[in-house]
């Protein structure tokens, strides 16, 4: 069992975790890539979530696309498949707990909205939200679930890279 001061003195842990955190960040990059495209509307509409399926399909695919090459990426050069698997899940984990929703308003350098209608009905988000006793998903049950997904990627990370 890990003491919790030496809980972030794997230096190979850390450099993974921020290895994630920059794929998230991509991710963030290609949200917003899409919002300034013009294509599916004005920074309300598709901030709110007011496009068609196609395009959340659209975009989730060419995240998954993504997360996989930044994985395959990172094999490649490392040769490590613990650790590239390690990369592809921490991604997902923190895509999916909110973390680049989170850093799509930063980058932005707009608040997080009190509001987040658009994601009641996400499969982690709004779930959880839920559970910890919000009737919608606000930006406080946002922060909170992203400090869930952001422990869970480092135990994640921490066991993957270890164990295997």
């Amino acid at each position: 069992m890990y003491k919790l001061k030496d809980l972030f003195r794997d230096k190979k842990v850390n450099k993974i975790f921020i290895i994630i955190g920059i794929g998230t960040f991509l991710l963030a990059l290609l949200d917003i890539l899409f919002l300034r495209s013009g294509l599916f509307g004005n920074y309300i509409t598709f901030t709110l979530g007011l496009f068609s399926n196609a395009v959340w399909i659209l975009y989730r695919d060419i995240a998954f696309i993504l997360i996989f090459a930044f994985s395959f990426s990172y094999w490649f050069y490392k040769r490590d498949k613990s650790e590239a698997f390690s990369v592809g899940i921490g991604i997902l984990i923190l895509w999916f707990f909110g973390i680049e929703d989170i850093l799509y308003f930063w980058l932005q350098e707009t608040g997080v909205p009190q509001f987040l209608p658009w994601l009641n009905n996400s499969l982690v988000v709004g779930n959880l939200s839920h559970i910890i006793g919000f009737t919608d998903v606000t930006n406080i049950s946002l922060y909170l679930i992203a400090i869930v997904g952001l422990i869970l990627t480092f135990i994640t990370t921490k066991i993957l890279v270890r164990k295997f």
